[in-house]
């Protein structure tokens, strides 16, 4: 297969789905991020976070930790991994917010949360990571 621009690595995508998301909290005019969107992409940029490895994971991990802390690990109790995953959704969801870093934040959260999970949310991830190692 010929590609348009050239192989691109895990890394590649970590890094341009990152800056795409960056341009949408910044203000861009190419990237309107409302809520679902913020959260959605989010979602899309820990997930390629934990599939470029290295710094990039160490990140996702470190972005995952604040909202773990309250919705996963006795925060609130115990829900469960799935549980904190549905939590973390909720909210991201569910609130009406003035800046689009807390859903983007809490879309990379759940990203590495459905990944420790398991089920359909690690189904999801791992759907991600396939299809973005398919076209690098």
């Amino acid at each position: 297969m010929s590609q348009l621009i050239g192989a691109i690595t895990a890394t590649g995508f970590a890094a341009g789905s990152s800056i795409a998301l960056l341009a949408g909290l910044r203000g861009s005019d190419r990237i309107n991020l409302k809520r679902d969107t913020a959260t959605g992409l989010g979602f899309v940029v820990g997930s390629l976070w934990m599939a470029a490895g290295s710094t990039w994971l160490d990140m996702a991990n470190d972005v995952h930790e604040i909202p773990d802390s309250v919705f996963g690990q006795g925060g609130i109790g115990d829900p469960g991994p799935g549980g904190a995953v549905l939590c973390m959704a909720f909210t991201a969801l569910f609130f009406k917010w003035k800046k689009m870093l807390i859903p983007s934040v809490l879309g990379i959260s759940i990203a590495v949360a459905a990944d420790a999970a398991g089920g359909l949310g690690d189904s999801a991830v791992n759907a991600i990571q396939m299809f973005t190692g398919k076209l690098g």
